[in-house]
């Protein structure tokens, strides 16, 4: 087993040379059950339109250069806290965020409350 630092800090074991991608993929689906992982695909496709929206991006090289990262959010348990973070995170958008924002804790608040593990909405 090695570390191989000039790849981001990846741990490989010798002699096998799997992909970045595929590494963080096998994750993912280890880390989450089905329903959950399609509760964060959808939240976080609701997040890219309704961001768009509120940077008013007219066309797909639109680009509204804002980040809401979902673990950082389920990371902080207080919503009041959440709600402050994501104000300054979206001071510069177009359109007012309130109702952005409000809708995005709610659906944090499900997703946060989703079973996590594989087999644990068994």
């Amino acid at each position: 087993m090695e570390k191989d630092d000039q790849q981001g800090g990846i741990l490989r074991f010798n002699g096998v040379n799997e992909s970045p991608s595929f590494s963080k993929k096998y994750a993912a689906t280890a880390k989450y059950n089905r329903k959950t992982l399609s509760m964060r695909l959808e939240l976080e496709e609701w997040m890219h339109d309704q961001l768009r929206k509120l940077y008013n991006c007219q066309s797909e090289d639109d680009d509204y250069n804002v980040e809401v990262d979902v673990d950082v959010l389920l990371a902080e348990e207080k919503s009041e806290v959440r709600f402050k973070m994501l104000q300054e995170l979206l001071h510069g958008a177009k359109e007012s965020p309130e109702s952005f924002i409000d809708e995005l804790l709610i659906r944090i608040r499900k997703l946060e409350n989703a079973p996590l593990k594989k087999g644990a909405d068994v």
